[in-house]
């Protein structure tokens, strides 16, 4: 008892050790008031479940069951179980407001959703382009996105008419690598696409920055060929 009241004070309060935990966490002096009742309740539940009593009521539910399978199937963290739990105890919790497959769920737009930044190769009309298009059409509904290209063309008014910002960004620039940085930065992008063989650039940029990528590569070029594909037939 005392280990376990020792853990929940982190240390900032003395105890007398042949007192009751209750007592001791009484007279414990914490900096702040509000922690001593969230105190009391952790140890009291420690309690609560080892001595069974917390426990008693739900044995046989079938729910519960069922929940603490998942939990335990997929190594649920107790912060993570803890706020699934309060969801489903909420008065505003209706079984029949919720999608029935995880693919439905995951459809939904939600504010916690990072952004995400695509950047192409270019604005031209090409298939590698169309590819972005498509993406942009499917998750512009449930998912913050923003566009970056290197230069303007006509697919600019394909996202746009999507609602999205596009932004042109000068790959020729000394500072462009940091230019944009600061640009992902400024719109808080998390996760960042990048189109083509042709923006390694960006990938390595985006592993400095410790930011989730993925890196979408059409081609397939004879390794003697590269820089003829590269300079003349990919760029023009």
């Amino acid at each position: 008892g005392f280990e376990a009241a020792s853990r929940v004070t982190g240390g900032k309060c003395a105890f007398k050790k042949g007192a009751p935990i209750v007592d001791q966490l009484d007279d414990a002096a914490f900096t702040e008031k509000r922690s001593l009742s969230g105190a009391l309740k952790k140890v009291e539940d420690m309690e609560r479940v080892h001595s069974g009593d917390l426990t008693m009521g739900f044995q046989d539910s079938w729910a519960a069951d069922q929940l603490l399978g998942v939990c335990l199937k997929n190594q649920m963290k107790n912060e993570t179980i803890d706020e699934v739990l309060q969801v489903l105890q909420h008065m505003n919790f209706h079984s029949e407001d919720v999608p029935s497959t995880a693919q439905e769920l995951r459809s939904l737009p939600h504010q916690l959703r990072p952004v995400c930044a695509i950047f192409t190769h270019s604005l031209e009309r090409n298939g590698a382009n169309n590819f972005c298009l498509y993406i942009a059409r499917l998750l512009k509904n449930n998912q913050n996105l923003t566009i970056f290209s290197p230069k303007a063309g006509p697919m600019k008014e394909d996202f746009e008419k999507l609602g999205l910002e596009v932004t042109i960004v000068d790959t020729t620039s000394k500072s462009f690598l940091k230019d944009l940085s600061c640009a992902l930065q400024e719109r808080k992008v998390e996760i960042l696409l990048a189109n083509t063989i042709m923006r390694c650039d960006i990938i390595l940029m985006a592993a400095q920055l410790r930011m989730r990528s993925v890196w979408v590569i059409h081609e397939s070029w004879p390794q003697d060929q590269l820089d003829h594909y590269a300079k003349e037939v990919f760029m023009c």
